[in-house]
């Protein structure tokens, strides 16, 4: 559904126990009310918006808050209702409408204005399988801090012997947990063949191996082929932000992390590794490298980058190859 056509906007800030929602209309004071995050709470949050917004189109609007808004984006996305789930920090620095005050009801009121300012894309719900993935990778990813926490204490000198011990006792126990997981993502995606050949499409780009494309396909939206690699980048937070303003105010065009940080956070040592073992990477940090680029600019680019020839992957359905610029893949991306 075309979210331009939209007359009625729904704002809702999602916790787990409730759902603060606004209503605004093209014209006139906004509404307010409150309904349970359950599954009473969502028929009734329904029946309400229906009256409240008769033979209008509503697009109902909410951030992306972990897994508590999900029930209900897959309840509206079932009942056939336009939906956008959106990255809070883009909602955050998209308008100042609420912006004073720091409540639940503010909240509501800031992202029903930017559905109505932004007419953000519409949501579809993932597959089962797409899900599970994405739990599974995000579990893995919080097992694996937690182990370096647990390392980082056991490097303290000064710890008494049954602190020593808890821990060590600790990092058996993750270590198992986390060689369960590895077997546990491994044995789903190898059941799922849809699944198993976006990882081994994105794990034929060089600096991209198999863990970093399993938390790329986890952590990616649904791919839609009408979009261009640039979205998701933006996606990711790796789009270029220029801050500039008349003749005074020139800074440093920065990456705007403006998405989904765990997404970077993965691109971070593939891109690194990218510029030594991947020819094209290595001729395009290398011609940055000429402009002046600091190393840190050139790792950001070059973690675009990566994620847009995953795009391009993709979308034309081939392996990546080195002489891209003569096949499809170089295509899909320009």
């Amino acid at each position: 559904m075309d979210s331009t056509l939209a007359q009625t906007w729904i704002g809702i800030d999602v916790s787990k126990d409730k759902l603060d929602c606004c209503l605004l209309r093209a014209s006139g004071k906004p509404i307010y009310d409150i309904f349970t995050n359950d599954q009473d709470g969502h028929s009734k949050l329904l029946q309400w918006a229906r009256k409240q917004s008769t033979n209008r189109v509503v697009h109902f609007c909410m951030e992306a808050t972990g897994t508590y808004h999900l029930s209900f984006a897959t309840y509206l996305a079932f009942a056939g209702e336009l939906v956008s789930v959106v990255n809070p920090t883009k909602i955050k620095y998209s308008t100042d409408e609420g912006s004073k005050n720091q409540d639940d009801r503010a909240c509501a009121l800031k992202i029903a204005s930017f559905a109505r300012l932004h007419h953000p894309d519409a949501w579809e719900c993932p597959s089962d399988e797409k899900r599970l993935l994405h739990e599974l990778s995000r579990f893995h990813v919080t097992l694996i801090k937690e182990l370096a926490k647990c390392d980082t204490r056991l490097k303290t000198p000064e710890l008494v012997p049954q602190v020593r011990q808890l821990l060590e006792e600790s990092r058996q126990l993750l270590t198992k947990q986390i060689a369960d997981i590895e077997k546990q993502i491994n044995d789903h995606i190898d059941k799922n063949g849809d699944l198993k050949d976006d990882i081994d499409l994105v794990e034929s780009i060089p600096g991209i191996g198999k863990p970093t494309a399993q938390r790329i396909i986890a952590e990616m939206p649904i791919f839609v082929p009408k979009q261009n690699g640039s979205s998701f980048a933006a996606y990711a937070g790796l789009a270029p932000r220029v801050r500039q303003s008349g003749s005074s105010i020139r800074r440093t065009t920065h990456l705007s992390k403006c998405g989904n940080s765990r997404l970077r956070a993965a691109l971070y040592w593939p891109a690194i590794t990218a510029i030594k073992c991947n020819e094209v990477i290595k001729t395009f940090a290398k011609r940055l490298a000429e402009k002046g680029k600091s190393k840190m600019s050139i790792i950001g680019a070059v973690m675009r980058k990566l994620l847009i020839l995953a795009y391009g992957v993709l979308k034309t359905r081939q392996p990546f190859d080195c002489q891209f610029k003569n096949n499809k893949t170089f295509a899909a991306i320009s």
